[in-house]
């Protein structure tokens, strides 16, 4: 799937993709988010300046919807945060499970390669 990480991430939070007053605090919420990625096995070269980054240059693998979860999610939480404690919880627990579910995508394709098949 070749589409903008911004972009998807403003449609997740409802906004248009042509509207921008906040593209500047939501890239480097973004950023961030995708830093943590590195920390639990995506290595990935990707910094979002402008909707140009692509979600298939973080990670191409089969488990890509896990990854834009850990990332919309964590961009959610910071950028626009519940006043429902029930909400955040949920969004809490739906984040750490995500965050399993790439662990685990990071450990088994290592460079496109199905590692536990081999």
């Amino acid at each position: 799937m070749d589409e903008s990480i911004l972009n998807s991430v403003k449609a997740y939070l409802g906004l248009a993709k042509d509207y921008t007053p906040f593209d500047q605090q939501l890239m480097l919420l973004i950023n961030s988010a995708l830093a943590d990625l590195v920390q639990i096995g995506i290595e990935h070269n990707v910094e979002v300046h402008d909707d140009t980054a692509k979600w298939d240059d973080v990670f191409d693998g089969p488990d890509q919807s896990q990854v834009k979860t850990v990332v919309c999610i964590k961009t959610r939480l910071a950028f626009d945060p519940s006043d429902r404690s029930f909400v955040t919880a949920s969004l809490e627990r739906l984040l750490e499970e995500a965050v399993i579910r790439v662990n685990y995508a990071a450990e088994r394709w290592k460079d496109g390669v199905d590692t536990w098949s081999t």
